[in-house]
Order: C-alpha cells, then structure tokens, then sequence
C-alpha cells in the first residue's frame, strides 16, 4: 500500500505570521469590547446609585422640611477630656435613610475603601467615627452641590447648603424647581461646583459626569456642559433657578 507524504501541508513562516497578526488583531478587538461593556456596565451602577440616594434625600426632606447641609455638628462625642461635637457629612445624614447598602454612595468606576474599622481623624488627633468606613469612602466619589454657582465659604448659600457657621439649611420650599435643580453627583470630594475647578465634576464615565437632581432623576453629559458659563447651566445648580452669572 503507497503512503502519500506529507509534504506540502506544513505552514509557511509568512503564513504563521498573517495567523499569529489576525488573531493579535481580534483579542485587541474582543479585549476593548469587554472594556466598554464594564465601562457601560459601571456606569449604570453609578445612575442606579445616585437614584436610591435620592429616595434617602427625599424621605430626610420629608422628615425636616429642608435639605441636608453639606457638613454640620451633629455628632455629640462625650470623653474623659470633656464634649466635643464633631462634623457630619451629607451622606452620613442620608444614610441614616439609605436602610440598604451604604456602597450606593461609591461611585463603582472610582473606588477606594478604607480598610475596616477605621475612622476619619480631626486636627486634634482624635477619631470621627460618626460613618462606617465604607460610606466614609464616598468623600473621593460623590459630591453635594453645596453652594451652586457660589464659592463653598462664601456664604452666598445658592446650593442645597453648606451648614457652615450661621448658614442654615436649605428649606424644602426654597427650591423652586427641584425638577432641574441639581443635587449631587459624581466629584472629587466634598461638594461639586460649576464655579471651582477642584470642585467640577470628573470625566468619569466615557468622559462624562453623571449627576442626579432633587425630583430623582439623573442626567449623564461632559464636564463641560455642565459646567459651562450659560443660563441654561447655571440656573440648573440654583436653588433660586436664576443663573447668578
């Protein structure tokens, strides 16, 4: 019986090469698929937690007649060298209200635990422990918009409120149209602002921002836009609904 050889049906270096190329070309393909997709994936998680802080913002509303400020003395701290009050922030006060997983206030595309059982730190040393640790983490991901087209400090109280010094909380009536009035979002730390660079929010989700608002819904748009020096924009971060250009 005649054996046929082989000869003829190995690969050619070149034709090795045109493989290995095309195969390189679909993984790279596949690869940036899968990234968008969890950027895509990420997002959704983002808007979905900016619409359960909402349902806490809207039952502490309900509760005071007023939006929480941005910080406040809450917090009464009775130790052996005496009382100290220490300072909430706005998601310490709406998580009194969240009764669900404090990671709502973590944006998922940023996020940067502490590690358990540790606890913010005064000048003085002393620990603030009036969060868990993982809501503590929110400071770096989520922001309150504090002061609206207003410098934060400034007193001008165009936001939902600093809770600085002699300025008060923002009464529920005071936003007169809490469904283009924005409430928080993504930021960079404590509050976010159209006014101060540190304080715009961040190029977070395929460069844009999402931000919810006081009536519960969310809007995801560019930095930019939400930051630009119009009316239109402007207005949107006033709880007077005026531009204050």
């Amino acid at each position: 019986m005649k054996i046929r050889g082989l000869k003829g049906a190995a690969f050619s270096l070149v034709e090795l090469l045109v493989t290995i190329a095309i195969i390189g070309v679909l993984a790279a393909l596949v690869t940036s698929g899968l990234g968008r997709a969890k950027s895509a994936g990420r997002a959704t998680v983002c808007r979905n937690n900016l619409r359960q802080t909402y349902f806490a913002l809207a039952l502490y509303v309900s509760d005071f007649r007023a939006y929480p400020p941005a910080q406040a003395v809450f917090d009464l701290v009775v130790h052996r060298e005496g009382i100290d009050l220490h300072p909430l922030i706005w998601y310490g006060a709406l998580g009194v209200y969240s009764g669900i997983d404090p990671r709502i206030f973590v944006c998922p595309q940023e996020v940067t635990f502490l590690r358990p059982g540790l606890s913010m730190s005064g000048s003085d040393g002393k620990p603030h422990s009036v969060l868990p640790a993982q809501m503590m983490t929110a400071f770096l991901n989520y922001g309150y918009n504090a002061t609206g087209s207003g410098i934060f400090g400034a007193g001008s109280n165009l936001g939902l409120g600093e809770g600085q010094g002699d300025r008060r909380a923002v009464g529920e009536q005071l936003v007169l149209n809490p469904s283009d009035m924005i409430a928080f979002g993504d930021g960079k730390g404590l509050v976010i602002s159209p006014v101060q660079a540190d304080e715009n929010p961040p190029e977070r989700h395929n460069s844009k921002a999402s931000l919810g608002f006081c009536d519960g819904h969310v809007e995801t748009q560019t930095p930019r836009k939400w930051c630009e020096k119009s009316e239109t924009a402007r207005s949107r971060w006033n709880n007077d609904h005026l531009p204050h250009l």
